[in-house]
């Protein structure tokens, strides 16, 4: 399950306060002041990004910014504001703020904003750290030990081992072998999402994106789950996985059958070929066996390609035909 997080006293608008966001899975967790947020955050299982009004009561979008990055380091933080001005959008970007969102928050620039978030490839590692340190944090999420990367950069290691403390302090990290994770895994999902964005292309469909979007976030979270060497977490990100497929499937099914697509028999057979994959990949990490990850997100990668070409395309334009007053907001009966 994909959760936001959504810090706002103000409650708006009110239709997306404690529910789910149409047309997609990501499910919406609203709290009303920064112990609240931490609180959700610690006991959360899957949160995707976090949404934080500018105007939260006695709490300023840095110091949040600071305590959420404590409990989940890497977390996007997108900010919601009333003041669209150019200054304030830089001041946020500058506190944190990976977005910022204008007032009122909608649908579909909510959805739109943590697509974008990961969809795009971002620089290893986040904003915020000196050149040197992006040298060591991206060396260090490619296996390279103090002594490799001192070597590649010609340092020496006391200053190596220097710059890994101030990386363990900007990210929270406790030692060396946590920095390292978060490393790896931050590596792991740079991939993922360059080779996403060369093979997945944008259908201009909210329901169909945002379902390729949520599948393709799992794949990188369970890419990143590679990193705990933590049975119990690889099971969740395969299990989160397929819930997503499940639900992908179930809402282009409702799509096909509200507008009477004539390729439906043939669309979800092709989703039942995805969910297989996915659920067999599930009962060998549960059970302990080997799991090639690699292979599995070449065969995810290649099957979206497919799908996206010789079905989904046909779909977009059925439904843009049979509601062409609809075609740019994806609804659905």
């Amino acid at each position: 399950m994909s959760q936001i997080l959504i810090a706002d006293a103000r409650h708006d608008p009110p239709t997306l306060v404690g529910g789910w966001i149409s047309g997609s899975w990501y499910r919406l967790v609203v709290v009303e002041s920064e112990e609240e947020a931490i609180t959700a955050a610690v006991a959360s299982d899957g949160l995707l990004a976090a949404v934080v009004a500018d105007d939260l009561p006695g709490t300023p979008f840095a110091e949040l910014e600071r305590r959420l990055h404590g409990v989940l380091p890497g977390l996007p933080l997108i900010a919601l504001t009333s003041d669209s001005s150019v200054n304030s959008v830089v001041n946020l970007m500058r506190a944190g703020a990976a977005d910022v969102l204008v007032r009122p928050l909608r649908e579909v620039s909510l959805v739109t904003s943590v697509s974008r978030l990961f969809m795009q490839p971002r620089a290893i590692p986040a904003d915020g750290l000196a050149a040197r340190e992006c040298q060591v944090f991206s060396l260090l999420g490619e296996g390279c030990s103090t002594s490799d990367i001192a070597a590649r950069l010609r340092l020496s290691i006391k200053t190596v081992d220097g710059t890994l403390i101030r990386l363990r302090n900007k990210m929270h990290c406790d030692e060396v072998a946590s920095l390292r994770r978060l490393a790896v895994a931050r590596s792991r999902q740079i991939a993922v999402q360059e080779a996403i964005t060369a093979v997945v292309p944008v259908m201009g469909h909210e329901v169909i994106d945002a379902g390729h979007n949520g599948m393709l976030t799992q794949l990188c979270r369970l890419e990143c789950a590679l990193g705990d060497d933590d049975r119990a977490t690889l099971v969740a990100a395969a299990d989160a996985l397929l819930t997503c497929a499940h639900e992908h499937d179930q809402a282009e099914v409702g799509l096909m059958r509200s507008s009477d697509f004539p390729g439906i028999i043939g669309h979800q057979a092709e989703h039942a070929i995805l969910l297989d994959e996915i659920l067999a990949l599930k009962s060998r990490v549960t059970q302990g066996r080997a799991a090639s990850i690699e292979a599995f997100r070449t065969f995810v990668l290649h099957w979206l390609g497919q799908h996206v070409q010789r079905f989904d395309r046909a779909l977009v334009a059925h439904v843009r035909k049979r509601f062409p007053e609809r075609a740019t907001d994806g609804r659905r009966d």
